[in-house]
């Protein structure tokens, strides 16, 4: 409980920095268009406590696509469809020690909201700031018990604080890079916390129409 609580707290933080990031660098017009993201992700041990587990490997990737507001010098915020897998053969052990594995095809989809504000610029091109985003997402495929191969629906496992819940609950406050690469356009790099665990370094794409 002690490490959920810490993680929350880095995300209220993180939520903190960027507010008046937003507030600091207002755009130079607002544009609507269009982002696509792909991102790495991982949860392990120190995560566990998110499920009120023992122990927790699991490792996979997030999609994201959607639709964005703001300007390629400015902030952004964005709605985007999610869908993350989790890799077969990834790992759980609950509070009761019985494990289970990752089958085929387990994967989450859902919606997400999500604003970036940039806190710094260096040369008008290169943006430093944070992302927080939120959203949820249903759970789709199976677990199975070790040894006996017993298959449980992801949902059922992929709990909040050990509570089944009907929709898996979607957490992110990361850091970030931006760069401007032609006008209207810039990708952005960031890493940092993904409920339960962590994405390495995503890589958004985005493009504002009518942004010059």
């Amino acid at each position: 409980m002690t490490r959920a609580r810490s993680l929350l707290i880095l995300l209220a933080i993180a939520m903190g920095i960027a507010t008046p990031a937003f507030a600091q660098n207002p755009p130079q017009g607002r544009h609507w268009g269009v982002t696509a993201s792909v991102a790495p992700w991982r949860a392990g041990t120190r995560s566990s406590g998110l499920y009120f587990a023992k122990d927790l490997d699991f490792t996979g990737g997030s999609r994201r696509i959607g639709i964005t507001k703001g300007s390629a010098r400015g902030n952004e915020w964005a709605l985007v469809y999610i869908r993350r897998t989790i890799n077969e053969g990834g790992t759980i052990v609950d509070n009761g020690g019985r494990k289970f594995e990752v089958g085929p095809n387990v994967k989450l989809t859902g919606i997400m909201a999500e604003q970036f504000g940039p806190f710094g610029t260096i040369a008008r091109r290169v943006q430093i700031g944070v992302v927080v985003a939120g959203g949820l997402a249903r759970a789709e495929g199976v677990l199975r018990a070790v040894p006996s191969g017993a298959e449980h629906e992801a949902s059922q496992m992929l709990t909040l604080f050990a509570r089944e819940v009907d929709f898996q609950l979607l957490l992110r406050g990361e850091l970030a890079v931006a760069v401007i690469v032609a006008p209207g356009m810039k990708i952005r790099f960031s890493g940092g916390f993904d409920w339960p665990g962590t994405s390495v370094v995503g890589v958004t794409a985005m493009y504002f129409f009518g942004d010059r």
